[in-house]
């Protein structure tokens, strides 16, 4: 077989690897897979909103795809500001859903990312282990961990943050680069990072803030030319991939930016106990805490299990014992420490002084993180992989018995010593097997389809329309209708004066407080200053005001009205003479 034929063949066996572990996800993590075309899945998240958004975005990527990418950064939300797509994530990994989107829902494409994403999740968690040199148990082990890792789950309406395997794919690439540093394997390592931030670009950030460990995991290997001419060539691959985004991002977003709050970043770091829970509180530390009277408190669910941090410890001292997996234990201990500490964010200071702030000065792009304890995501991937070497050293140990031991020695007490490190294998992952996950109904097209087909043939396309009920508070919850008329504007194409994302500029925080009090001059000045035509409003909340005003058009099925701003504006005017 010729060397062409045998790569074929070994990447069509990965890619039905990582659709087999896609499928085990959909049957026995998610499950309700009869739902998939109405309904997603929003994890421990206590509304939609994120997940509703995140839903669109993969919407906006594949009409952009569509449109050959003209006005990609232009996202129809809080016009007339323009790139406002650059003030959330892009996600434009999300693209390989595409034809799901073309020849079924978005919604059914939205739930297969997700499956994709898990099913990625594990298929390189095991290609990692297998790249060590682990027994087929552990990597299967690993797979397993790592496609129902807890901090994946417990965000999972966060889509983004689920992408685990962008970070195992740099892994992957080092452990490459490591053992033969050559210029295609240092471009291949730069260019997982730069796929690890289109993925997430909380995660290439926490990738290329973590990057001294890797120079230091190379140790020797940085006195070889070799090495050098890798990490250029890796470097410039990475700059190529990420260049497009990042720029659009200082081209959009930062002039608009501003310093996080100190406040606001502690409220959204882990604490030092956190990591002794789980999101379904499956730890023995809850249940063992208060018998040896500690106060057990918690902030952030970022615990890994209790067998799971036993399994991780024996893997340390394993590790730290056997010469050959030495240092990629000891790399693994200082990146999740460093990704352990930095998630702790100000928590942690002596008196006024907060270790975290001096980070923020002198590591670039900390300032910009928003939420640290999402560091705790690379604290997990580091102790699910030393429980790795955990159960590679309880398999190994095994061997060593049973081959010392008598070749009288029975089959039975064989397959016993075989089974028993199979299950407690087995235990340690269905400890934090996923048991809980909400699910949340995107709004229908079919129900909605008149009035948005009137949008589509009666108003210009340049038009813009405001939805009411539209969002006046900063909390999640007041945005879940935002979220649901974003979708909706996929459907019509017309601009919108609201939005969501993970900045609000100024200009949006104004017309939130215009419009608490819609409809009243200050609102009706505002939305036309906003170049506002048209004004969608549901029959739950149409105001008094307006029930005697002949609508534009009136859906009786999906019960939304469609006034033009103007009729709105002389409604006002004719109450009040």
């Amino acid at each position: 077989m010729t060397g062409a034929r045998r790569r074929l063949l070994q990447g069509a066996v990965a890619v039905v690897e990582w659709l087999g572990w896609s499928l085990l996800a959909a049957l026995a993590v998610l499950g309700h897979c009869r739902q998939y075309g109405e309904k997603i899945p929003t994890g421990w998240e206590r509304d939609p909103t994120v997940s509703f958004f995140n839903m669109w975005t993969v919407g906006w990527n594949v009409e952009s795809l569509q449109r050959g990418f003209r006005g990609y950064w232009h996202a129809p939300i809080f016009h007339p500001l323009k790139g406002t797509f650059t003030f959330s994530e892009m996600q434009p990994t999300s693209l390989v859903v595409a034809p799901f989107v073309w020849l079924f829902s978005l919604c059914l494409a939205y739930n297969i990312f997700i499956l994709l994403t898990l099913g990625a999740n594990a298929f390189l968690g095991r290609r990692v282990a297998a790249r060590l040199d682990l027994s087929p148990l552990s990597q299967v082990f690993c797979g397993l961990a790592f496609l129902t890792l807890p901090f994946v789950h417990l965000q999972l309406g966060v889509i983004q943050l689920g992408a685990v395997w962008s970070i195992l794919l740099i892994l992957l690439c080092l452990i490459e680069f490591e053992k033969n540093p050559t210029l295609v394997s240092g471009t291949a390592f730069g260019m997982a990072l730069g796929i690890c931030y289109l993925a997430c670009h909380y995660y290439g950030l926490f990738m290329v803030i973590l990057l001294p460990c890797f120079l230091i995991y190379l140790g020797r290997k940085l006195l070889l030319r070799s090495t050098w001419i890798g990490l250029v060539c890796g470097a410039i691959a990475a700059f190529a991939i990420v260049s497009p985004f990042v720029w659009a991002q200082f081209r959009w977003l930062e002039p608009m930016s501003e310093p996080r709050r100190i406040e606001l970043i502690s409220r959204l770091s882990a604490h030092g106990t956190d990591y002794l829970f789980t999101s379904e509180r499956r730890f023995l530390w809850t249940e063992l805490g208060p018998l040896f009277g500690f106060d057990v408190r918690y902030r952030r669910d970022v615990g890994c299990g209790t067998l799971m941090m036993v399994f991780a410890a024996i893997g340390l001292i394993a590790g730290s014992l056997v010469r050959s997996r030495r240092k990629w234990t000891w790399l693994l201990l200082l990146w999740g420490g460093i990704a352990g500490l930095l998630s702790l964010g100000p928590t942690i200071h002596c008196g006024s002084w907060h270790h975290y702030e001096v980070f923020m000065d002198w590591i670039p792009g900390l300032q910009l993180i928003r939420s640290p304890y999402r560091f705790g995501v690379i604290v997990q991937i580091a102790i699910v992989l030393l429980a790795t070497f955990g159960v590679e050293t309880l398999w190994n140990w095994r061997v060593c018995v049973e081959a010392n031991q008598s070749k009288m020695r029975g089959r039975l007490r064989r397959s016993l010593e075989v089974g028993v490190v199979v299950v407690l294998a087995g235990i340690t992952v269905a400890e934090t097997w996923p048991k809980h996950c909400s699910w949340a109904e995107p709004p229908y097209t079919e129900v909605n389809r008149q009035w948005v087909q009137w949008l589509q043939a009666e108003t210009e396309p340049e038009a813009v329309v405001a939805c009411v009920p539209f969002a006046t508070g900063g909390k999640t919850t007041d945005f879940i209708e935002t979220t649901r008329w974003m979708l909706l504007a996929l459907e019509h194409d017309r601009r919108m004066p609201d939005g969501y994302s993970g900045f609000f500029p100024q200009q949006h925080r104004n017309l939130r407080a215009a419009m608490r009090s819609f409809p009243d001059d200050a609102s009706c000045d505002f939305l036309s200053g906003v170049s506002v035509d048209y004004v969608v409003i549901k029959d739950s909340v149409l105001p008094e005001i307006l029930k005697n005003v002949p609508p534009l058009f009136d859906d009786r099925t999906a019960k939304v009205r469609i006034y033009s701003l103007e009729s709105v504006a002389r409604a006002l005017h004719a109450d009040r003479n």
